[in-house]
């Protein structure tokens, strides 16, 4: 804040000055904007910025929820962590693992229960349609794996980008923080964290699971789609010329005195994925599906994108 000020007072100082702090646009609650998109859920996409007056994010809800249960309320970033973890495709034993988050718990509550909760109230603000998005194709692509007899398959993109992943499975080496002194002399072996008290958890066994792939399919395409849109977003800010452009994941800054143009070349990426595109069916081309008849169909105009 004190460099944005003393910034501004060389602008205003030297009648235009040029501003050196980047500025910029980050997405809101990108994942789950995206999905909403995806599967026509105009209620989700109102909360993740498609509305033309305020309307609560998808933490808000959530945290209103757990009021409701709990006649208490949790800061912003608790019911930020926990919804991060389930819509990206954690559960339980992700967030028993988060001491910070166990320690949000009402008072009396078992933490395990308590998860438990959240998650439930993270998949009802997610709605049906996402969460019959995310079962959908873990089904068919389980599905196609068995076919094949393979472990998992490459996609494509609709950039051409190929998605060639492999996931693993992984194994708990112990619950709690474990030492083995495998020296007198030289010292210890260490399982987790002294400090944290927590255990070695999810460490990857390294063996290809297509039980895993498909658990995880959803979650892996949607965070290509944000990168898709960041590919896009970082293309067209080079053929404008933008000066000082720099990106994190679906955050993006620039020079101060080209960010309207960010915004319009934001606008111009979300048309080409969205409108001119179909990302969902293209994908659903490869997984020999149809994505209007199994329920989902984009609802997003270029009128909305470009609507103040």
């Amino acid at each position: 804040i004190v460099r944005l000020g003393g910034e501004l007072g060389n602008v205003i100082a030297n009648n235009g000055a040029y501003m050196f702090m980047p500025s910029g646009l980050d997405a809101k609650c990108s994942g789950s904007q995206i999905y909403s998109i995806l599967v026509g859920d105009y209620d989700m996409m109102a909360s993740c910025g498609f509305s033309d007056r305020k309307v609560a994010d998808p933490y808000e809800r959530v945290a209103e929820l757990l009021k409701n249960i709990y006649k208490m309320d949790f800061e912003r970033k608790t019911i930020k962590t926990a919804y991060m973890v389930v819509q990206y495709g954690g559960g339980v034993k992700s967030l028993i693992s988060n001491k910070e988050f166990v320690a949000a718990a009402p008072e009396g509550i078992k933490a395990s229960t308590f998860c438990k909760q959240v998650i439930k109230a993270v998949e009802q603000i997610m709605g049906d349609k996402i969460m019959a998005l995310r079962a959908t194709l873990q089904a068919r692509v389980q599905e196609i794996c068995d076919m094949r007899d393979v472990e998992m398959f490459k996609y494509t993109h609709i950039d051409g980008f190929v998605v060639n992943k492999t996931v693993c499975g992984s194994v708990d080496v112990t619950d709690a923080y474990t030492s083995i002194r495998y020296s007198e002399y030289k010292g210890l072996i260490s399982f987790g964290s002294a400090t944290e008290e927590t255990g070695l958890l999810d460490v990857s066994d390294r063996t290809p699971a297509r039980e895993e792939f498909a658990r995880t399919f959803a979650v892996n395409y949607i965070q290509g789609l944000d990168a898709v849109l960041a590919r896009k977003v970082a293309a067209l800010a080079k053929e404008a010329g933008i000066d000082g452009f720099v990106s994190i994941h679906d955050c993006f800054r620039v020079a101060p005195k080209d960010v309207l143009k960010l915004k319009g070349i934001i606008q111009e990426a979300y048309v080409w994925l969205f409108v001119e595109n179909n990302p969902l069916q293209h994908l659903f081309d490869q997984l020999d599906l149809n994505a209007a008849e199994c329920g989902f169909e984009s609802v997003l105009t270029e009128d909305m994108i470009y609507e103040e």
